[in-house]
């Protein structure tokens, strides 16, 4: 049995390694090779953070009340810088395309701030009438689009630090902004349910589409540029054209709690939740390849490794778990303790752990409880292995 952890708040491979960076209270790189934590970092405060990920494995992470940044090692866990970015909460963090920017957004000082990096200098402060939900870069980065609970989404000019035209393209507040990857198109998904689809940089209307009734929570673009996929609850996943001048297809959900979206880096596999289950698609044809059923709550953020042989999955019970692509199949259930420390619990029951589980996992057998270790010398699956091994 797992007690429940704080949500995941951040989950995401790193581009060049096979470490996946994980945020629930604080911040644990796992080596995805032994499933074991090469290191554990504090995430600034109580709450789920989340994490940013540059490819030369720099980590920034911001999460809770204090409004800083760190900036990390991603390896070592050796903390390089402390940005005092905002006042109150940090909802959204990003590196630029190319590496040298990170942009963060506050909630109380309702601003978006850009930092040079290396060097963690203050660049500009672009400010805002609320607070920010979502912002992307440009592919070629010379605009960041912001967005946030508010109709209006803001362009803004990063050479001048100049906001260039706002524009109003819902009636309530949005929450997801998306380039596609040549840059031709920008999309945006309110809380009306629509998808607003632009060219860029002209940004004339091509398309609005009636995408999900209560609410866009994320857009993905394929990698080769082609589809993109809305997705929010209400309704399963819907997946368009890059340009949105056609439906590709309209995904069916058993549950209708579609709150992440990820295409692998082929683009050939969509990855989309569904309440506690996550479901893999081919890509083109849209016909479901598996369903992934492990969650106890439910399935929040998705993340695939760099050559797409995995997919990362963090639900708000606080658990992350790996699966397979091609085949389906679990590897393993990554637990961050309460407490501090980890546990990994492989499909076989055998395990690894480091640190005290406290309440945050036993066994059960029948109306009995048993703390980890107790079952090892009765039960020849439940055995705890070297923390080295590989999966």
């Amino acid at each position: 049995m797992i007690n429940a952890h704080r949500p995941v708040g951040g989950l995401e491979f790193s581009p060049e390694s096979n470490l996946i960076a994980v945020g629930t209270d604080s911040i644990r790189m796992w080596d995805i090779g032994s499933g074991s934590v090469a290191c554990e970092i504090s995430g600034g405060s109580s709450a789920a953070p989340d994490v940013a990920l540059r490819s030369d494995g720099l980590l920034a992470t911001a999460g809770g009340e204090d409004g800083t940044v760190r900036l990390w090692q991603s390896h070592t866990g050796e903390q390089i810088a402390v940005l005092p970015a905002h006042d109150g909460n940090i909802l959204a963090i990003a590196f630029s395309p190319r590496g040298d920017v990170l942009a963060t957004a506050g909630s109380g000082d309702k601003t978006v701030r850009l930092w040079a990096i290396p060097g963690q200098r203050l660049l500009t402060e672009l400010p805002h009438h609320e607070p920010i939900l979502d912002l992307a870069f440009s592919p070629d980065q010379s605009v960041l689009v912001t967005c946030g609970a508010e109709p209006t989404v803001r362009i803004w000019d990063l050479h001048e630090g100049k906001m260039r035209i706002p524009i109003a393209p819902h009636r309530r507040w949005v929450g997801a902004v998306a380039f596609s990857p040549d840059g031709r198109f920008l999309a945006t998904g309110g809380d009306d349910g629509h998808v607003r689809v632009r060219d860029f940089p002209g940004l004339s209307i091509c398309r609005e589409l009636e995408a999900v009734p209560y609410g866009v929570r994320g857009i993905a673009y394929s990698p080769d540029g082609e589809f993109f996929v809305a997705v929010g609850p209400g309704v399963g996943p819907q997946v368009w054209t890059a340009s949105g001048s056609g439906q590709s297809a309209g995904l069916p959900s058993r549950t209708g709690i579609v709150m992440a979206a990820a295409f692998s880096p082929d683009g050939k596999i969509l990855a989309t939740t569904d309440a506690d289950s996550i479901v893999l698609w081919e890509a083109g044809t849209w016909a479901k390849m598996r369903t992934l059923s492990d969650h106890k709550g439910w399935a929040v953020r998705l993340s695939f490794s760099a050559d797409g042989a995995l997919l990362a999955s963090g639900s708000n019970d606080g658990m992350i778990r790996l699966w397979r692509t091609a085949t389906g199949a679990l590897v393993a259930t990554l637990i961050p303790l309460q407490h501090g420390g980890w546990a990994t619990l492989l499909p076989d029951l055998s395990y690894k752990i480091a640190g005290d589980p406290k309440e945050s996992f036993w066994w059960a057998a029948k109306l009995c409880r048993f703390n980890v270790g107790e079952l090892d010398s009765y039960d020849s699956r439940v055995r705890r292995i070297p923390n080295s091994e590989l999966l």
